[in-house]
């Protein structure tokens, strides 16, 4: 495990604390572009609830444990919800067609309900106030997973890796509470589950022909590179 501390390291501890303290909203605009550019993409997806007034700032209180864990739940019930209405959009949209690459994504589907719940229930437990997760639509669509099967699937894999990066991040040197970590811990092995289930099926079951692909191309998760947010549009799937 590296000691290293460079910027990104830095910025994303203050993207973090400043959660805690103000929720997303403003957090981009004060860190800059120091801030870890797949990161800065997840903290700035737009909340889609209409007409709500806009939130008065809380006073600045002291970053106790409690608080900076509740500021870690609240990004990840929210990055929860999400993948669970990008789930429902490719099953809706029949993106996903292969009837056993349906059944494991209802699994995953259904682990990430789980982990919002287990999230929430954590958040109150604090002493704080869950996030919303109404009305938050998918994850970015990007065009190209409408053509293919494996693409949708690469996709999904790519999600799945970014959700496990985060809470390899937050367990590492972020969260500060037992409970917070010991919770985090096993969302994390789920997350990596599901990043090592996509990519075997991208490539022995969706996918034959690509020969590149390697189920385990990086020994762990630490050396694997983040990769970036995915651009396109959203749908309004709410499950």
């Amino acid at each position: 495990m590296r000691n290293k501390i460079n910027l990104v390291d830095i910025a994303r501890r203050d993207l973090l604390k400043m959660a805690a303290m103000t929720g997303t909203v403003g957090i981009i605009t004060a860190l800059g572009e120091s801030l870890n550019p797949t990161l800065a993409a997840v903290a700035s997806l737009p909340q889609k609830k209409k007409g709500a007034p806009t939130p008065a700032k809380e006073p600045e209180a002291k970053l106790t444990p409690a608080l900076n864990d509740v500021g870690i739940a609240n990004m990840a019930i929210q990055l929860e919800q999400r993948a669970i209405n990008t789930y429902l959009g490719l099953k809706k949209e029949k993106i996903l067609v292969n009837k056993n690459l349906l059944d494991v994504t209802q699994q995953f589907s259904d682990d990430h309900v789980a982990h919002r719940d287990a999230l929430v229930k954590a958040v109150k437990a604090l002493g704080g106030e869950p996030a919303n997760y109404k009305g938050l639509g998918t994850f970015p669509i990007p065009a190209t997973i409408l053509k293919k099967e494996s693409e949708a699937v690469r996709y999904g894999m790519a999600l799945e890796l970014i959700a496990s990066k985060v809470y390899f991040d937050a367990f590492k040197d972020k969260l500060k509470t037992p409970e917070g970590r010991n919770l985090i811990i096993n969302i994390l092995s789920v997350e990596t589950q599901h990043v090592g289930v996509l990519r075997t099926v991208l490539k022995f079951v969706v996918d034959k022909s690509n020969k590149s692909n390697k189920i385990l191309p990086y020994p762990t998760l630490e050396e694997e590179p983040m990769p970036e947010m995915p651009k396109g549009f959203s749908w309004d799937f709410n499950a």
